[in-house]
């Protein structure tokens, strides 16, 4: 997993719809584009540019409702074609506006310091 810092475009051609996930939602995947910086134990100092895969359910094929140019934390996973975003039906892993605070956890943890900032 890599902890990212930045903004996730909106989807980049079409958007595929896979199996049902719930009732009224379906498994959707999209190519997008992420631009900002990777967490290091000084924090996000590490710029990073890169096409993404999107995993989302969605209620329609335009998932409209993620924070598309807004700036975002998210964790990215390591596939064979490339980093993809695998989210849950709220966008989780991925916080919108996450503040400073929420910044410093997270590269409080990438120091080993999880347990002290989590509970």
């Amino acid at each position: 997993m890599l902890p990212v810092y930045g903004r996730l475009s909106p989807p980049m051609g079409e958007v595929t719809l896979g199996g049902a996930v719930a009732m009224d939602m379906r498994q959707a995947r999209f190519q997008a584009r992420f631009d900002g910086k990777t967490l290091t134990r000084r924090g996000f100092t590490h710029d990073l540019a890169v096409e993404v895969t999107v995993n989302v359910p969605c209620v329609n094929a335009a998932c409209r409702g993620l924070p598309y140019d807004k700036p975002v934390m998210a964790l990215l996973s390591q596939a064979e074609e490339g980093w993809e975003l695998n989210l849950g039906p709220c966008a989780d892993p991925m916080i919108e506006y996450p503040s400073p605070a929420e910044r410093h956890r997270l590269r409080d943890c990438a120091r080993g310091r999880c347990e002290e900032t989590f509970n």
